[in-house]
């Protein structure tokens, strides 16, 4: 059945008020207009599409559906002038990534939202669909003024289109409620007429009002958030047979449409965050199945802390992000009020070698620590254990228990969780014997002597054996002389006797050492996520905000990630921190470039929000450094910089003189660390400085690291220069380069639909021959095999097949050094021109790795990201 295209024969358009005729009585198309409405077919009348971000669209059904953010869109519209009847059909397509929120802190968060309602209790006409926090839904309708009741006691399935159908046979006393043409409840019914009224039609919210927080910053929690198409009510029956055969050609994207955050300034490009909405720590950074993969704390339907789920974000390059759907979700007693943070870990012991997550369940009593396993190997699907590995906090400790992590050593297995004990931070330790854990009493991983050095609470606690066998400890305590920040100590595990599975701490970590040069108080990079591959350690953590609810709720998203950090130790056991070597792969061609010249004063290195500056000096006496997102026209008052001064062995980091957001009062923009080097006459020091929106990224010398969220205000400062201020510097080399933006910005705004089973899906490589593809390359054609057994793998010389009637989406992911060849083959005029073809008829691409290159060689303008 056509859903949006079939003649309506009978359904002559009527003025607003008068009687439609037989047939389909009422029927919203869902798709939006001009003037950011959605209308009534047969009446004609039209209804304004609020929320923050506007009218917005997904792909619907059939052309487009209407998208609804979960916390501040909807619509009010009314129902048509309807005859009574005996029989109707009422149907109603739904796709969803997660169920309402509802109420946050109580043991009792039922109700449904609705999803659509036009219920008149005083009138008793009118129907409703709605949905609960646990995903149960239900239908309701006044049928001879009796309300009727079916409830799905099951979850609406999600990452799906649901056409729910509502069949009432009234002269039968019959309701039969079904999801995609299969019964899912029933129930008797009166025998009296239908009557739905002139009513209001509530979309997304009706009168049902919970609210988390208070105020202007307050955030609505009984809203419904997804993508909503085809809503009709037809005046005769449907049978299940006929209803299976409504079918949806598109896969439903459930993430925040593309266009939302184009021109937002503030969001980052290259940092990995998710769609939309809130995101929090980072845990179970792993490589696998020829990808990286992080999870996170997510809530999507607001960027505000409840009910949070697991995540998931996956990258073959540790750049170029895409979001998968979410991992695991509240949904059982255990974790009823959120699936809280832990890691991912593989074991041959515990979990065959696959990769499984632990993860703090936490109900409105207590915290468990729970288990979940993947159904494949992409780690899109997982299934939750509901028998708790630990089923509650030990005795003696405080209240909060949460965090678990998974080591291995001396060949035993341990869980270790982050807690306190009599107002220090505490990490206990979990040993496994005979299938069970245990903890024997006063069993502690690391208990802290002072809560001013180890604070009252530690959280997200984590070991990592780095190439040397040395064990670093990270873990990010609360309560500090210092407030929250990330700290880290190197040492040993203990393997026998009373020390057996201890942290032990080397003499070189008798006090912690700070893993961001200027965190304190909750900034800089938090609670790290750690993965070891090939001898490298790789890093990413998070990158609060530290923005006012107000202001998180006008921008739609909070948070994102720091840039991945390499660590290596040094003889020291000092941590010495570098950008990921791959961020080569997402640099733009350079804009400058200079080698060994002396300055005095400024030098113009380049342009831009999102850039790399990179300098290299040999330290005289003059303070040197970078001033960057400065406006020509107002330089002494729009202008950050990063400074390096000699005479005092300091880095300064001044957001002074720049129109911003105030987000860090403790600081009042004023970043200053010391050089933990002497910095004498004649020293090397380089300065790698990433700026990305409104986050700044900054590397001493290959060794000290730190993230800043940042937020100008001022559209025109994007100048940068190199400075040297009251005497000369040498300068080894200075390099800028603008980083390429496309690379991740369809990997934040989509959800690639990988786990589609679909001969729709095809990919474009090189060449036929998978071992003549460049390693990136073969890596995505083997993701793409795995994931779609049934897509195409096409090649230049298949290009005459590439026609929307044959696929619907079309991926590319092409290695740098394809496009650097003379004659790159998926540049070619045959392969750009197919490529426009396709856009044109409706067909999608899929750019990932370096394949957003491709737009700056062809000239091609995608709308379809």
């Amino acid at each position: 059945m056509n859903l949006k295209s079939s003649a309506i024969a009978a359904a002559l358009i009527t003025l607003p008020g008068a009687y439609a005729p037989a047939g389909v009585v009422a029927h919203y198309p869902m798709e939006i207009n001009s003037s950011g409405e959605i209308s009534e077919r047969i009446t004609g009348r039209s209804f304004t599409v609020h929320g923050n971000f506007g009218a917005e669209s997904a792909p619907g059904v059939k052309g487009n559906a209407l998208f609804l953010d979960g916390y501040t869109s909807y619509v009010g519209a009314v129902m048509p002038r309807l005859n009574p009847m005996r029989r109707a059909t009422i149907s109603l397509w739904v796709a969803i990534d997660s169920y309402p929120i509802v109420k946050v802190d109580s043991e009792n968060p039922g109700g449904q939202t609705c999803i659509v309602n036009c219920l008149d209790d005083a009138a008793r006409t009118g129907f409703g669909y709605f949905l609960g926090f646990d995903g149960q839904y239900s239908f309701q309708i006044y049928i001879g003024g009796e309300k009727a009741i079916v409830n799905v006691p099951s979850g609406l399935p999600r990452y799906r289109w649901n056409c729910l159908s509502a069949v009432i046979d009234a002269d039968a006393g019959q309701l039969t409620f079904y999801n995609n043409g299969n019964e899912v409840a029933s129930a008797d019914c009166s025998k009296g007429d239908i009557n739905l009224g002139e009513s209001t039609l509530h979309i997304a919210q009706d009168g049902w009002e919970v609210w988390f927080g208070s105020g202007v910053d307050a955030f609505r929690t009984t809203a419904f958030g997804g993508v909503i198409d085809e809503l009709k009510v037809e005046d005769r029956t449907y049978s299940a047979d006929e209803l299976r055969t409504w079918r949806a050609d598109a896969t439903p994207v459930v993430s925040a449409p593309a266009g939302r955050y184009e021109g937002d300034r503030w969001r980052p490009q290259y940092h990995g965050l998710p769609s939309t909405a809130w995101t929090n720590e980072p845990h179970g950074l792993i490589w696998t199945d020829n990808r990286w993969h992080i999870f996170f704390q997510k809530n999507s339907l607001g960027p505000y802390m409840a009910r949070l789920h697991w995540g998931h974000l996956a990258s073959t390059d540790l750049f170029g992000w895409y979001e998968e759907q979410t991992a695991i979700a509240p949904g059982t007693p255990l974790d009823m009020k959120g699936c809280w943070s832990g890691c991912v870990f593989t074991d041959p012991e515990i979990s065959g070698n696959r990769p499984n997550i632990l993860y703090t369940g936490v109900d409105y009593g207590r915290a468990r620590i729970l288990r979940a396993t993947p159904n494949d190997n992409s780690l899109v699907k997982w299934t939750k254990d509901n028998s708790p590995l630990i089923d509650q906090r030990p005795d003696g400790l405080g209240d909060d228990f949460r965090d678990p992590y998974f080591f291995r050593s001396g060949g035993k297995p341990y869980i270790i969780v982050g807690s306190s004990r009599d107002g220090r931070g505490l990490v206990t330790l979990h040993r496994y014997d005979n299938g069970t854990w245990s903890r024997h009493q006063n069993d502690d991983f690391y208990w802290g002597k002072h809560a001013e050095v180890d604070g009252s609470f530690i959280e997200m606690p984590s070991l990592t054996f780095m190439p040397d066998g040395t064990a670093l400890f990270c873990y990010t305590p609360l309560g500090t002389e210092n407030g929250t920040m990330a700290l880290y100590r190197t040492g040993r595990v203990g393997n026998e006797g009373n020390d057996e599975g201890r942290f032990i701490t080397d003499d070189a970590s008798v006090e912690p050492r700070r893993l961001d040069m200027f965190g304190r108080d909750g900034y800089g990079m938090l609670s790290p996520s750690i993965a070891v591959k090939d001898g490298r350690v790789i890093a990413l953590g998070i990158v609060p905000d530290k923005l006012g609810s107000a202001d998180n709720k006008a921008n739609g998203w909070a948070h994102c990630y720091s840039l991945p950090r390499e660590w290596s130790l040094d003889q020291n056991r000092q941590l010495c921190q570098k950008p990921a070597d791959e961020v080569q792969w997402i640099r733009s061609r350079q804009t400058f470039s200079q080698k060994n010249f002396t300055l005095s004063g400024d030098r113009y290195i380049g342009s831009g929000r999102h850039m790399e500056f990179k300098a290299v000096a040999r330290c005289g006496s003059a303070p040197w450094g970078i001033r960057f997102l400065k406006n020509p026209a107002n330089p002494d008052h729009s202008h950050a910089s990063l400074t390096v001064n000699p005479a005092d062995g300091s880095i300064t980091l001044s957001l002074q003189h720049m129109p911003r957001i105030v987000n860090d009062g403790i600081y009042n923009g004023l970043y200053t660390a010391s050089f933990p080097e002497l910095i004498a006459p004649g020293k090397e020091v380089t300065v790698d400085l990433f700026i990305d929106g409104s986050v700044a990224d900054i590397f001493l010398n290959e060794r000290y690291a730190a993230s800043v969220r940042i937020y100008p205000h001022d559209e025109n400062g994007v100048q940068a220069e190199l400075f040297s201020t009251g005497g000369d510097t040498g300068f080894i080399a200075a390099d800028a380069w603008p980083i390429n933006t496309l690379h991740n910005r369809s990997a934040t705004a989509h959800t690639m639909p990988l786990t589609e089973q679909s001969r729709r899906m095809a990919i474009l490589v090189e060449n036929a021959d998978p071992e003549a593809l460049s390693p990136s390359e073969r890596a995505a054609l083997r993701l793409f095999e795995a994931a779609c057994p049934n897509g195409a793998v096409l090649t230049p010389g298949d290009i005459g097949n590439l026609s929307f009637n044959n696929y619907g989406t079309l991926w590319i992911h092409i290695d740098r050094c394809g496009l650097d060849r003379n004659n790159p083959p998926l540049s070619s005029p045959e392969i750009t021109s197919a490529l426009s073809s396709f856009l044109a008829q409706g067909g999608s691409l899929y750019l990932s790795g370096h394949a957003t290159l491709l737009l700056a060689k062809t000239n091609i303008v995608l709308n379809n990201f």
